[in-house]
């Protein structure tokens, strides 16, 4: 099973770490210490709930990154089914999804030891389930073996090259191309002595009696008509490709038309764009006729100094101050009934403040909700209008075999191609 995607968070000495693995063959590269090995230990976890010898939940703890509450992983496969594993300190590791039959393959992969140990046959069946093309079937040798059979100019015959290609095909396929070998070589002898033998055939007939009735049988050159044919099959096995993608966009613009309806019900009220700007403004007066009312309290608290009972200049020698306890320097404060009153203006103004910086708080929030709305359908809207041009498809293709020699026109071969929508 593929792997596409994977994803760990606070795993050993990984924090967070999102991995789209597109290709074939995904190469991890980089220093020491750097992550590769977490990565890798975090597949196997995820995979068959061990890592590194730890297998216990008290173990398993030191999987969890310095710091962090819980380790996670989680793996998305080709087919979009995905697994994830979640291990906290005080509580045994919980697995979400099923893990597929032959999912244990890339977790023991990531063990060369394990790897290394399991029997030859299965060593090769996991190598073929992860590097594609390294297993090619039976048809696909075929192909590459028709190829090569066919411009040996074989006569057509009883042993067409398309059967010799998928006799040989299928004992590659099947015993592997060192067991297949003497076979083929066989298998070729006999292809030589049919050639031989076709080349003393006579011309066919040119007509054939059926049921009674006479009829003139068409001078066709069977290579043509097979390579027709073949390309016939290519025309369409590539509608059905198209159509396979044509399916894919309808579903995705049935969904698509339904959300943008939804979020066109739901679109939050445009706020009045001036809002912020005035509230702002109130804001900034509110807070400078704060600070000035705080300035005047401090201003209004009033203090007396008193002369000490030494003299300061003669600290050492304790000589009495003539003036101590008396008034040196003071300065009178406010009321009490004016300090009030500012006290009063201040508490007000305070809540004012306040008030007006809830209420900017609230202008901008529904500022930001309008205008993520107004993005999320515009971008609906874009992805719609591409997904319709892509689907937008012609009339149906027709395939006319075109004759190579005057001969074939009295027997030339209309073939329709089958439209898939």
């Amino acid at each position: 099973m593929k792997i596409s995607k994977i994803q760990i968070k606070d795993f050993l000495g990984i924090e967070s770490l999102d991995l789209d693995l597109q290709a074939p063959i995904n190469i991890i590269a980089g220093e020491n210490e750097a992550g590769k090995s977490s990565i890798r230990d975090a597949i196997q976890w995820c995979m068959t709930g061990q890592a590194r010898g730890l297998k216990t939940h008290q173990e398993q703890a030191a999987l969890i990154r310095n710091g962090a509450k819980a380790a996670e992983v989680n793996i998305t496969f080709g087919d979009g089914r995905t697994v994830s594993r979640r291990k906290t300190s005080k509580s045994p590791a919980t697995i979400n999804g099923e893990i597929p039959d032959n999912g244990l393959s890339p977790a023991i992969l990531c063990d060369p030891h394990t790897f290394l140990s399991l029997p030859e046959n299965q060593r090769r069946e996991m190598l073929f389930e992860i590097i594609p093309g390294l297993n090619p079937s039976a048809a696909e040798i075929a192909g590459q073996l028709e190829g090569l059979l066919i411009k040996q100019d074989l006569p057509a015959g009883e042993d067409t090259p398309q059967a010799a290609a998928s006799r040989l095909a299928k004992l590659a396929a099947n015993k592997g191309f060192q067991a297949a070998e003497p076979e083929a070589v066989a298998m070729r002898r006999e292809v030589k002595r049919l050639r031989d033998s076709l080349a003393q055939i006579q011309e066919p007939e040119k007509t054939a009696e059926i049921s009674g009735k006479s009829y003139v049988l068409p001078d066709i050159d069977r290579a043509e008509v097979e390579a027709a044919l073949a390309d016939l099959n290519r025309q369409r096995n590539k509608l059905l490709k198209h159509k396979g993608i044509y399916e894919n966009h309808q579903k995705q613009i049935s969904r698509l038309e339904t959300q943008l309806a939804d979020a066109r019900a739901n679109i939050p009220q445009e706020p009045d764009p001036k809002e912020v700007e005035h509230l702002e403004a109130q804001l900034q007066k509110g807070q400078s006729a704060l600070m000035e009312i705080r300035g005047t309290i401090d201003q209004g608290e009033g203090y007396e100094i008193l002369f000490p009972e030494f003299c300061p200049v003669f600290l050492g020698d304790k000589i009495p101050c003539p003036q101590a306890g008396k008034v040196g320097l003071s300065k009178p404060g406010l009321s009490k009934a004016e300090m009030d009153k500012l006290l009063t203006d201040r508490f007000k103004q305070e809540n004012l403040v306040d008030e007006l910086r809830r209420s900017l708080e609230t202008a901008k929030t529904k500022a930001n909700n309008y205008a993520k709305a107004l993005s999320r359908i515009q971008a609906m809207e874009s992805e719609l209008a591409r997904l319709k041009t892509e689907t937008q498809v012609g009339p149906p293709p027709t395939m006319i075999l075109t004759p190579r020699s005057p001969s074939w026109t009295s027997a030339s071969i209309t073939a329709g191609c089958c439209y898939p929508w």
